[in-house]
């Protein structure tokens, strides 16, 4: 549920009488985004920065260096918080806007959530979400994405239901109201085209 906040802004699609795309369509080349999760809350991304700091501590100083570049490749950013990078190429710019095809590609990715439209047309998408899924999240939720220009985009995400696996989260970690595994799940990113090259960025 957490990874299918980011595809979820563009799933109002289903319905034939709304617009099928939104525009304008994002400019190719490489993007930035910066993201901040809250899980009751709490920031996740400076949760984990924390626990990844104190799980180098007691890494020998000849691995904290190589450890250290792996954690920044592997979670560093992303939907737990924090800044990444993505290159679009022109072909993935071309359907980015399509939300038809978002839909069967988000539909694919969670068969387990249902995705309603509430409102979708020129530079703005908006819907609601519930999802079954008992080995993750299990919920309601809703979300807006807005298009601000060709090379700007922001997003907001939340939701609220009950999260498989909280005793497993950071200790600092509590569940909303005191119930076993109830979690109110907020996600806000904004993107922003950097350059037309990517460099080594895939």
């Amino acid at each position: 549920m957490i990874r299918s906040c980011v595809a979820l802004f563009i799933v109002a699609a289903a319905p034939a009488a709304m617009a099928q795309s939104l525009s304008p369509a994002p400019t190719p080349g490489l993007w930035e985004s910066r993201t901040k999760m809250l899980v009751n809350g709490q920031d996740m991304g400076e949760m984990m920065r924390k626990a990844q700091e104190e799980m180098l501590k007691s890494v020998p100083p000849e691995q904290r260096k190589q450890m250290a570049e792996m954690m920044r490749a592997h979670g560093g950013g992303g939907m737990m918080g924090g800044t990444t990078q993505d290159c679009l190429t022109p072909q993935e710019a071309a359907r980015a806007t399509d939300l038809k095809r978002m839909f069967a590609d988000m539909h694919k990715e969670q068969p387990g959530c249902r995705f309603e439209p509430i409102k979708a047309g020129g530079s703005s998408a908006t819907f609601k979400v519930s999802c079954k899924d008992p080995e993750g999240f299990t919920g309601d939720g809703q979300g807006e994405i807005r298009i601000l220009d060709a090379k700007s985009t922001t997003w907001h995400y939340e939701g609220t239901g009950r999260m498989q696996g909280m005793d497993r989260m950071p200790p600092g970690m509590k569940a909303l109201g005191g119930a076993p595994g109830a979690v109110k799940i907020q996600v806000d990113s904004t993107s922003r085209w950097v350059a037309a090259s990517c460099g080594n960025v895939k």
